[in-house]
């Protein structure tokens, strides 16, 4: 039933409201839609993301930040919303830090990736097998090569990447689970142990 809606409204508690909702409008630029003294409402594209002062709920938000979620945009052009909001004051790290509980799902590229560790333990899963990379390892995947990160340490893991031939600008992260939605969807339709055509390319 759920698997063909959509999520229309999604909630973050934060402890200074006015402070995020000053990030989320004058730096992110999101419009207010419906704001009082409790909550603020932005429009966000096909959602409506709503900022909750935790206290007001009884929620206590952890301390450290434990950077357990991430709210991702859809974006036309990377690299000219970066330089818009980096002039808003935004400040962007490398996604080769990863902090504890930090994952990268299983995905796959049109291009080589390597991975020269610099700092912490991660464990990595390449094609079925698990790795526990640790300062002065090398880990390289190949095109089409399936790949996911787990930080299951209390610490940060930091690593210097390089990625050959320089990614496409659209498609160059392929996630599982966005090939298995498909699957799913097409499974009433279509025979899908059979090679198909999406979006340009054939894929068995």
């Amino acid at each position: 039933m759920l698997a063909d809606s959509r999520i229309v409204y999604l909630f973050l508690y934060v402890t200074d409201l006015a402070a995020s909702t000053a990030f989320y409008r004058d730096k992110l630029g999101l419009q207010v839609i419906e704001e009082d003294a409790s909550c603020t409402k932005f429009d966000a594209g096909s959602t409506i993301l709503a900022l909750n002062r935790a206290a007001d709920h009884g929620i206590q938000l952890p301390r450290p930040k434990d950077n357990s979620n991430d709210t991702v945009f859809l974006v036309e052009d990377v690299e000219a919303s970066r330089a818009v909001l980096e002039r808003r004051g935004i400040t962007f790290l490398p996604t080769s830090w990863y902090q504890p509980g930090g994952i990268a799902h299983p995905h796959d590229h049109p291009i080589e990736e390597s991975y020269y560790m610099l700092d912490g333990e991660i464990e990595a899963v390449a094609d079925g097998k698990t790795y526990v990379l640790r300062r002065g390892d090398l880990f390289w995947t190949g095109v089409g090569c399936v790949h996911a990160f787990y930080n299951r340490s209390p610490r940060t893991v930091r690593w210097l990447e390089t990625q050959s031939p320089q990614p496409p600008a659209r498609h160059s992260y392929r996630f599982n689970r966005d090939w298995e939605y498909l699957k799913q969807k097409l499974a009433g339709a279509v025979d899908v142990d059979q090679p198909r055509a999406v979006a340009g390319k054939t894929r068995g």
